[in-house]
Order: structure tokens, then sequence, then C-alpha cells
């Protein structure tokens, strides 16, 4: 999936559709860590 990091007031953000996060198992508030190259999903494994 490709995705922009768009603008939302003062800050920028990330939109992932519903069926990416549910797919991915994650929601509104779960962690990521972020490094230069690697996106980590943190909290949940199933």
């Amino acid at each position: 999936m490709v995705t922009k990091i768009q603008k939302w007031g003062n800050s920028q953000g990330l939109r992932f559709s519903s069926q990416v996060m549910k797919n991915a198992h994650i929601s509104i508030g779960d962690e990521i860590d972020l490094a230069e190259s690697e996106i980590w999903i943190n909290g949940r494994t199933e």
C-alpha cells in the first residue's frame, strides 16, 4: 500500500483505510516505531 503524509492542523499524519488496519490487526492508538527505512507496529501478535 502507498499512502501520503498529510497535514492535519499543525501536525502531520498517515491515513490508512479501515480494511488495511483490520488486515494488519491494528487500531487507533496503537504504537508504531519508525526508523529511517522501516516501520514496526508494536503490541499485537495474532
